[in-house]
């Protein structure tokens, strides 16, 4: 079903994300990528989270994904230097 928007607390987004942060923390990459893909997808506009992610990308050298996924942190952060 493309294009239903289903919204959920942002806790859950809170718990993927922490627990991909975690995974990668103790070595595992590869469990800690669908945690970071889910918070990401969850929660498209949270510049810290694709940040993440795309350090990930950025560990197993896959550049472009890296770099896709910096880029679109980059475009959605807050560049407000007062706030």
């Amino acid at each position: 079903m493309y294009g239903h928007v289903v919204m959920v607390d942002r806790g859950v987004c809170d718990a993927h994300f922490g627990k991909g942060y975690a995974l990668i923390d103790l070595g595992r990459g590869d469990l800690a990528e669908a945690e970071l893909f889910k918070a990401t997808q969850m929660a498209p506009d949270n510049a810290h989270f694709a940040n993440e992610y795309a350090e990930l990308f950025k560990s197993r050298r896959q550049w472009r994904k890296s770099y896709d996924l910096f880029a679109h942190a980059w475009a959605i952060v807050d560049k407000d230097k007062t706030g």
